[in-house]
């Protein structure tokens, strides 16, 4: 019997910690509604944006600056914290608009 490589089973347990990752923010928006899509959108942004922020330095200020100028050509890293960030973005919106939708059919 053949051993799976240890990639293929980090992989897979990747993917097992997504997926309890997705059911934990179905329950959230189960038990919340639309705040609750609101929230985890507002949590995707800001992590992402302090994660891509505090790569190199780990303050505020003009150091932050100087070190996303330096590292300006080193995009491919940085696309995940973009497409992740986004997606943040996206369920930030729905929320939004899913709560005042909600709002506006109660007056």
């Amino acid at each position: 019997m053949r051993v799976p490589p240890a990639a293929f089973i980090l992989n897979g347990l990747g993917w097992v910690v997504i997926l309890a990752l997705v059911a934990a923010a179905l329950a959230l928006v189960r038990l919340l509604g639309f705040p609750g899509l609101l929230i985890l959108g507002l949590l995707c942004c800001l992590i992402c944006t302090r994660a891509e922020l505090s790569e190199d330095v780990p303050s505020w200020g003009r150091q932050v600056f100087a070190a996303r100028m330096a590292r300006a050509g080193e995009a491919p890293d940085r696309a995940a914290f973009r497409f992740y960030r986004r997606c943040g973005c996206v369920l930030l919106l729905a929320g939004l608009a899913g709560t005042a939708w909600q709002w506006w059919g109660m007056l």
